[in-house]
């Protein structure tokens, strides 16, 4: 069986959804050893699409939201960072940075992917981004704040 012919999908994404983002020829390399045993590369694409789940669902626990979600299909925004994070995961199992062509300096090249990940799962989490949801269980009642307002906020993480 060829790369080609792998199929696997989990709650939020699928290896389809990260050569969506990232492209055929990345998430080959960055999931094939140099075994090319196609059961070895399955495995390592599944691990890394149930450990990107797991930790939303860990991130996101305790939040606005009922982890795992229940919605079908997933609210695009968790499926989205469940497929980038998928790939920062197959990218650093691999153990490989790349090189700046200018500087020579060895650089993490989906840096920026998985700080953002982290930023917009911080931002559900918190509120500030709400998800589109066809399940409305999924969303957690709020109790509204019932204490004395002193005109100020405290705790304001701001962007």
């Amino acid at each position: 069986m060829a790369f080609e012919d792998l199929v696997y999908a989990g709650r939020y994404t699928s290896l389809a959804d990260v050569i969506d983002i990232y492209g055929r020829a990345n998430a080959e390399l960055w999931s094939v050893m140099d075994s090319a045993d196609e059961t070895e590369t399955l495995a390592r694409v599944t691990r890394a699409i149930d450990d990107a789940e797991d930790h939303i669902d860990d991130v996101l626990r305790g939040g606005l939201y009922t982890v795992p979600f229940s919605d079908s299909p997933t609210p695009p925004a968790i499926n989205r960072l469940a497929s980038m994070l998928a790939g920062v995961m197959l990218y650093e199992a691999r153990g490989s940075l790349d090189v700046d062509p200018t500087t020579g300096i060895a650089q993490h090249r989906l840096y920026m992917q998985k700080r953002n990940v982290s930023r917009e799962l911080a931002r559900i989490k918190s509120g500030r981004r709400i998800l589109a949801l066809t399940d409305q269980s999924t969303m957690k009642t709020l109790t509204p704040f019932s204490g004395p307002f002193d005109g100020t906020v405290n705790n304001c993480e701001c962007d």
